[in-house]
């Protein structure tokens, strides 16, 4: 009966770790997202699929635009809801507590 022996996992390189972590970090996508993802771009761009290797750049374009938008907004929200608290306490001081 033959065991199946467990190959490790391939290593990326610095320069792979590091493209890894700034797409992920761009988008908000977990490390292993961006990995399948770019190494889904790479093998499109090795084959000259240029037509793919075009919606995958416009879906990261995208997805980093996404990001930022949400991670502002959620800035914008928490700053909002600051200054809310803030109102809430200064009327509750006034009115002793009755709104």
């Amino acid at each position: 009966m033959k065991t199946k022996t467990k190959t490790p996992p391939p290593r990326l390189s610095a320069d792979g770790s590091r493209a890894v972590a700034q797409l992920a970090n761009g988008t908000g996508w977990s490390a292993n997202t961006a990995l399948a993802f770019i190494v889904r771009a790479g093998w499109n761009a090795l084959n000259e699929n240029s037509e793919r290797t075009s919606a995958l750049r416009n879906v990261m374009a995208n997805a980093v635009d996404y990001h930022e938008t949400e991670v502002a907004m959620k800035q914008r929200l928490a700053v909002t809801a600051h200054k809310l608290h803030e109102a809430q306490q200064a009327l509750s001081e006034i009115t002793g507590g009755a709104e």
